[in-house]
């Protein structure tokens, strides 16, 4: 603590230090490129995480864990007229595995973004290079979690069980993670209440969920011009077409239609056309 300014020398970059004592001088600081700070900045985020493990292992395990309650809820997922709909809810829930990429960064953004503020004031590295660190080293974590996640999806539940599928799905998967990811880090720079945040992304999020073709087909323009920039839409269109293509249901004998004893639905094709 400052006595001569009454502030709190803690809350203050390098620099303010510095022309505090100097009865503000402006001092000036060099920042260095690039390619010298991202590997030194690499290494200590890195670090950071493994100090923390409650923060690091949540950036995984919760896409884990929920795949694994949707295996509680549809697994075996079977080939009848009820598993139409499983497949439809199933795929629904997997856009909302975006909210687990916001998740994933409020539990370590925020702190990182306080140090980057105090050390960028300093002249210490860029933006750049703090976006670079962050993202370089969630990739890994997303993408293990999204391998993990997909495999649950696709042979535990039996949406698809093919290598073909396990690929489609994983990419997509790790995709939503992704948008989830980049909405977090977006908001969390704008706003540096943490709950202020979370409400924002929490209803953006639910949006592109929504509007992602499951549950609301005739929405209003302005949010069907919305949803069209929403990758979670595209992603649902690609996850339906794999899910159903050339795939075949049976039923039983109360549920065929008594005209001409046909199923309701007999093959994918004619649920993608409804």
């Amino acid at each position: 603590f400052d006595r001569n300014t009454n502030t709190s020398i803690s809350t203050l970059s390098i620099r303010q230090v510095i022309e505090e004592k100097d009865e503000y001088q402006p001092v000036i600081f060099t920042e260095k490129p690039l390619r010298e700070t991202l590997p030194w900045l690499m290494w200590r985020s890195a670090v950071n995480l493994l100090r923390q493990p409650t923060a690091s292992t949540s950036k995984f395990t919760q896409s884990i864990f929920f795949g694994l309650i949707l295996c509680c809820f549809y697994a075996p997922i079977g080939n009848d007229q009820a598993s139409i709909q499983n497949r439809i809810g199933n795929l629904y829930q997997t856009t909302s595995i975006c909210f687990i990429g916001m998740l994933g960064c409020i539990a370590v953004f925020p702190s990182e973004r306080d140090v980057f503020l105090r050390e960028y004031a300093d002249g210490g590295y860029s933006l750049a290079g703090f976006l670079l660190t962050y993202f370089i080293l969630s990739i890994p974590f997303i993408l293990f979690s999204s391998v993990v996640f997909s495999l649950l999806m696709v042979y535990a539940i039996g949406l698809k069980p093919t290598l073909y599928a396990f690929g489609i799905f994983t990419y997509c998967v790790y995709c939503f993670v992704l948008v989830g990811e980049c909405v977090g880090v977006g908001f969390c720079a704008i706003f540096m209440h943490i709950g202020l945040s979370v409400n924002v992304m929490s209803g953006i999020i639910s949006i592109f969920s929504i509007s992602a073709g499951f549950i609301s087909l005739n929405m209003p323009p302005v949010v069907s011009y919305i949803s069209d920039l929403s990758p979670l839409k595209w992603g649902a269109y690609i996850l339906t077409n794999v899910v159903f293509a050339d795939e075949t249901f049976t039923c039983t004998t109360s549920e065929e239609i008594p005209a001409t004893g046909d199923c309701p639905i007999t093959t994918g094709d004619q649920v993608l056309t409804l």
